[in-house]
Parts: C-alpha cells; sequence; structure tokens
C-alpha cells in the first residue's frame, strides 16, 4: 500500500473520529438534564434568529423601506435577539425538564403547557426591566399596569406553545419512523432466518437420498458397465464441485447453478437408461450473474424419487430486456412429476422475499407439458446491473 494511500486513510480516519466527537458533544446533556443538549440550544438560536430577521426586516420596511441607515439595523437587532432569546431560551429549558417527568397522557400535556404558561410569566418582568422600546415609548405599560402585562404574556405563551408542538409533533413522526424502522429490520431479519432454514431444508431433501442413490448406481454399474460407471462418477464429482462450495453462501451465479443442474440432469438421465433426455443450453454472457443458490435445482429434484420418470427435459437461460430469463420445459412423465412437486411454491416464496415483485416463476401446464419460467433481474457478482 502506498504512502498515499495510507495518507488518506489516516486522514479519512481521523476525520471520522472528529466527526463522531462532535455528535457526542452536541447530544451530551448538560446538567444531567436529558434532551438539554447544545444541539436543542444550536436549534433555539435558529429560530431565534429567524423571529429577529423577519420583525427587523417589518419594521424597516414599515418605516422607511430597506434603506434605512446601519445605526438603525443595529438598533433593532439589539432590541429584538435579547427580546427573542428571553422568549425561547427560558421556555426551551423548561419544557426540556418538564419533558423529563414521569408522566403520561394528559398529564403530561398539562405539565408541558404549565411550563410554557411559567417561562412567559418570568419573561415578561425581565422584558418591562431592560430598555425595551423603540421609538414612541408613551405607550409602553409601567409595572403596575397588569392589563398590559397580561397579553404580553399571552404571546409569548402563544409563539413557545406553537414552536413546542411543532417540535413534539418532529419528535413523535421521528419515533415511529425508528420504530417503523426496528421493526422491519426485525421482520428482514426474521424473514432472514426464515428461508436460510428452508434453503437448508432444500438441500437436506436433495443431497442425502440422491447421493446414496448415485453412489449405489455407481457401484452396480463399474460391475455391469465400466465406462458407463465412470461416466455416472464424473458427473457425480461435478454436482459435488458445484454444489459443495456453496451450502454457505447467501449467493451464486448462474454459471455454477447451471453446472450443478447439467450434472443433476444427466446422472436422472443415466438412471433411466435412456427413458429420460436432457437438454442445457446457457447464454455463455451470463455466466457471471448473480442468482440465488438452489434456485433451479429443487424444480427437478423431485423427478429423482422417480427412477421410471421418462421424457424430455431442456433447460434454457437467455437474457431479456436487463433480466434472466430460465425456462425448464418438460414433457411426459417427468413433467408430471415437476408439476406436482410443492418445491415450486417454496421457491415463489423465496424469489418473492430476495426480490420482491422483481421476480417471477410462472408455472404453465398443459396435459403432459409442463413450463417452469424463472425471471430475475440481471446483476452480476459484483453487485452491478447490466
Amino acid at each position: 500500500m502506498s504512502v498515499a494511500t495510507n495518507t488518506a486513510l489516516n486522514v479519512t480516519a481521523n476525520l471520522r473520529a472528529f466527526d463522531r466527537w462532535i455528535h457526542r458533544a452536541l447530544d451530551h446533556n448538560l446538567v444531567g438534564v436529558r434532551g438539554l443538549t447544545m444541539r436543542r440550544f444550536g436549534w433555539t438560536a435558529i429560530v431565534i434568529a429567524a423571529f429577529t430577521l423577519w420583525s427587523t426586516v417589518g419594521n424597516l420596511l414599515a418605516a422607511d423601506g430597506l434603506r434605512s441607515a446601519l445605526a438603525t439595523v443595529g438598533g433593532h437587532l439589539s432590541y429584538f435577539i435579547p427580546k427573542y432569546t428571553l422568549w425561547m431560551v427560558p421556555a426551551m429549558i423548561v419544557v426540556s425538564i418538564a419533558d423529563n417527568l414521569p408522566l403520561e397522557g394528559i398529564r403530561r400535556t398539562l405539565a408541558l403547557a404549565a411550563a410554557l404558561a411559567l417561562s412567559a410569566l418570568l419573561e415578561i418582568p425581565v422584558a418591562l426591566y431592560r430598555d425595551p422600546c423603540i421609538g414612541d415609548c408613551s405607550a409602553f405599560p409601567a409595572w403596575s399596569d397588569v392589563r398590559q402585562i397580561v397579553p404580553q404574556a399571552i404571546w409569548v405563551f402563544a409563539y413557545t406553545s406553537a414552536i413546542a408542538v411543532a417540535f413534539f409533533a418532529h419528535r413523535r413522526d421521528q419515533t415511529i419512523a425508528a420504530a417503523l424502522h426496528d421493526s422491519e429490520m426485525a421482520r428482514v431479519d426474521a424473514e432472514r432466518v426464515r428461508l436460510k432454514s428452508l434453503l437448508q431444508a432444500m438441500q437436506a431433501r436433495v443431497d442425502p437420498a440422491f447421493l446414496l442413490a448415485v453412489l449405489q448406481d455407481v457401484g452396480v454399474r463399474y460391475v455391469s458397465d465400466h465406462a458407463a460407471g465412470a461416466r455416472m462418477l464424473d458427473l457425480l464429482i461435478q454436482y459435488l464441485r458445484s454444489a459443495l462450495p456453496q451450502m454457505r453462501e447467501a449467493h451464486s451465479t448462474l454459471e455454477r447453478e447451471s453446472s450443478l443442474l447439467r450434472s443433476y440432469l444427466g446422472i436422472l438421465a443415466m438412471q433411466s437408461n435412456g427413458a429420460l433426455s436432457v437438454a442445457c443450453r446457457f447464454d455463455a454472457a451470463l455466466a457471471g450473474a448473480r442468482v440465488p443458490p438452489m434456485i433451479l435445482l429443487p424444480l427437478v429434484a423431485v423427478a429423482a424419487q422417480q427412477r421410471d420418470a421418462a421424457g424430455t427435459a431442456t433447460v434454457d437461460a437467455r437474457e431479456m430486456d436487463g433480466r434472466v430469463r430460465i425456462v425448464l420445459a418438460a414433457h411426459g412423465a417427468i413433467a408430471q412429476c415437476i408439476a406436482q412437486s410443492p418445491e415450486s411454491a417454496e421457491v415463489r416464496e423465496r424469489l418473492l422475499a430476495i426480490y420482491g415483485d422483481r421476480a417471477s416463476l410462472i408455472v404453465d401446464r398443459v396435459v403432459d407439458d409442463v413450463q417452469l419460467i424463472v425471471e430475475i433481474p440481471h446483476e452480476r457478482t459484483d453487485s452491478g446491473r447490466r
């Protein structure tokens, strides 16, 4: 690995560590109050800035347009920033504290409303004590004029309540979305475990009895016809070479599945003593196409249970409109075995769980003929798409 690559990796790692540190610092609870974080203070500052900009621009337009002197703009800013800070910051603090109370339902709502009302009443005396007016101050209320103080408190309560409602609604939506995501991930994990068990069950149903029968046939044929025994043993070795590497893998390739199917059907053809003829045609360009393991073999595995499963079986795979289309056509007794097999429903269920509506398995049966048409997206083993 080059020095430049090492340097780039170190820089990336340091940036990620710094990013994690920043997030921890922003989400650290202050003075032990859950939710009272620097991130929440930051969002409060943004709200204060928005209110300040809105009020400043409104007053400038009402007076003499946007051609006001910098001194006038500064005067408005120096008034509105402290004013809205006294509105928002105490409200945010008391709501954060009330949010930690062990209350639910209407009692929780009343506690939050009481906290907002308290913050509004606390802000008014402070706002009246400092120099709060611009221009004509003749109508500004005095300490003894309670009738003017109450409307001020109501306005503060109304603004902060609206912001609090928006915040809690957003947090509720995030909580619901997170719960739905966790539920979906749990469902996907459970489905993955179920499919893995189903795959292992399929392999267990296909392998033991089939291998035992083939080994017995190999022994018998070696006695009566050495060449035929050798051919069947070669097919069995090809089958095992294709099957064994994928026992623990979640994905396979069409090349591997086609090799597995060719050797399997070849063994069945030899066991039928010529009563079964098979042909497999796979587009060489699809060799690296990604497919789920054991997606084709279970469709014909039931034929191994019928030693007299005569007829013809052809398998054709090609690309059509960015999809891999695999057609298994059978005629005769083997077609009846395949059509009656419950494996097609299980394979269809696996395809639905893996690809959703992007994949399909169609069973088309007419008298002694059956066609199984499998269509899946054409995906390469490097996760790319065609």
